[in-house]
């Protein structure tokens, strides 16, 4: 079985955001930013990201989390990310495997940790 290495808050904290775009609020503070919003500043088009890292940002963390604000994220709401994954079939009808989810939360974690450094 290949060693396949997880996203880890320093590959997150190596790739700068993308130029601050203007949001609603006009600034990209953590109580004015979605997660979907800062997922994408984190790995977005162009980003040097694993291919599997930006499969989990798109078909799990922004179709979840997206519009929630980023400075109000709970554990609630990531838990019933969890649970709606686990009861939805993933590709090909089959279900996801305990590892995929291990790997979902790494990612979100990377991602959410380099948010906390960035303040």
């Amino acid at each position: 079985m290949p060693n396949r290495r997880l996203p880890t808050p320093r590959r997150f904290s190596s790739q700068r955001p993308a130029p601050a775009r203007a949001t609603p609020a006009g600034e990209l503070s953590g109580a004015a930013i979605t997660v979907g919003r800062w997922l994408d500043t984190r790995v977005g088009p162009g980003a040097s990201m694993l291919r599997s890292c930006r499969q989990h940002v798109r078909g799990y963390l922004v179709p979840y989390l997206g519009d929630r604000l980023l400075g109000k994220l709970s554990n609630a709401q990531v838990q019933a990310m969890f649970t709606g994954i686990i009861r939805t079939p993933g590709a090909a009808e089959r279900p996801v495997t305990a590892g995929t989810l291990q790997r979902i939360q790494a990612t979100l974690r990377a991602a959410l940790n380099a948010a906390v450094r960035l303040g």
